[in-house]
């Protein structure tokens, strides 16, 4: 209990120092570096990446924005690490004067060259790189590596065509058509049901209908064009009445790695009604561990091509849900 109460206060911190005070990025990081190394987030969520994404639901949020601030305060820990076993001393993290957009732009380039990385961080110390600086670097970082990195996807697409599996991996195609085809899921949240267990829905007017929209855009604000959600379903098949609908927003995952580190999709919840992860089956074990309570994850089987719901989804209260009503009715005139 003394545990939840802690993690409770410095939520409302965190809160506060987001609408209240937005260039106070060092207090927020070393908040939620304390949430983590000190495992406060459990036993209610079973990593840190799953109470954060819940976290950003729930004060309606956007997750990069939080996790800029994790990449910005783990860039200049770095560095301090790097200069201490030089046995050189520079300032403390709560006491250093650099912009997180610095450090998160040092991070993006360190990632592709990671021997800049502390140069970068020390001529960002001593005001000798702007932010406009860095970004010409990043530009011009990732140019270099283009070539690099399409000749890499050329090889490894060259040596899986060679390759012979007797289980091919589920793409996420077929997790798109099978969603196309496939409603049953529904079933785990379907409307108010009788004595006899039968599902009660008035019928007014409409029959029951299931649409998927892929690729359905929206505008999350974090950045100049839209974000797509894979697939949005739209239904009146699992409401109490069918003049009413749900949307459902579909994040598709077929790959470990795009799973665990993905920092963005929890930006839908303001879309939907209700937010799913839409993995294959041998991916569950991670989701479960990363993904936030508020979402509902939908395991697909490609042998017996059927979903399985393995946690449902929570009702949320998205505010721009009028947005994506206006997107359906555009697609649809």
């Amino acid at each position: 209990m003394e545990q939840m109460n802690e993690l409770a206060e410095i939520e409302a911190e965190l809160v506060a120092d987001l609408h209240y005070d937005q260039k106070s990025w060092i207090k927020f990081y070393l908040s939620m570096k304390k949430i983590e190394d000190n495992e406060l987030y459990r036993p209610e969520h079973r990593s840190f990446t799953a109470w954060l994404k819940d976290f950003c639901i729930k004060n309606k949020i956007h997750e990069s924005v939080v996790w800029n601030r994790k990449k910005a305060g783990k860039t200049y820990e770095r560095f301090l690490t790097h200069k201490n076993k030089l046995g050189e001393s520079v300032a403390d993290l709560s006491e250093i004067n650099v912009s997180m957009d610095s450090l998160v732009l040092i991070d993006k380039i360190a990632k592709k060259a990671p021997e800049l990385e502390t140069e970068l961080v020390q001529k960002a110390l001593n005001k000798e790189m702007t932010r406009n600086d860095l970004r010409t670097a990043y530009q011009i970082i990732r140019g270099n590596r283009d070539e690099e990195r399409k000749k890499n996807i050329k090889e490894l697409e060259d040596n899986h065509s060679k390759r012979e599996y007797s289980d091919p991996k589920v793409t996420a195609a077929q997790i798109v058509t099978a969603l196309a085809n496939d409603d049953s899921w529904l079933n785990s949240i379907r409307g108010v049901r009788d004595k006899d267990g039968k599902v009660f829905t008035k019928r007014i007017e409409f029959s029951p209908k299931y649409r998927c929209f892929n690729e359905f855009p929206v505008f999350t604000g974090t950045t100049s064009i839209s974000r797509r959600i894979d697939v949005l379903v739209a239904e009146n098949k699992a409401v109490k009445y069918h003049y009413q609908l749900n949307l459902h927003g579909m994040e598709i995952k077929v790959d470990k790695h795009d799973l665990v580190s993905d920092q963005k999709y929890s930006e839908y919840s303001e879309f939907v009604h209700y937010l799913w992860l839409v993995i294959p089956t041998e991916l569950v074990p991670y989701a479960i561990k990363n993904a936030p309570k508020t979402i509902g994850i939908l395991a697909y089987s490609q042998v017996n091509n059927n979903f399985e719901v393995i946690n449902k989804p929570k009702l949320l209260d998205p505010v721009l849900i009028a947005a994506s009503l206006n997107t359906i009715i555009l697609k649809t005139l």
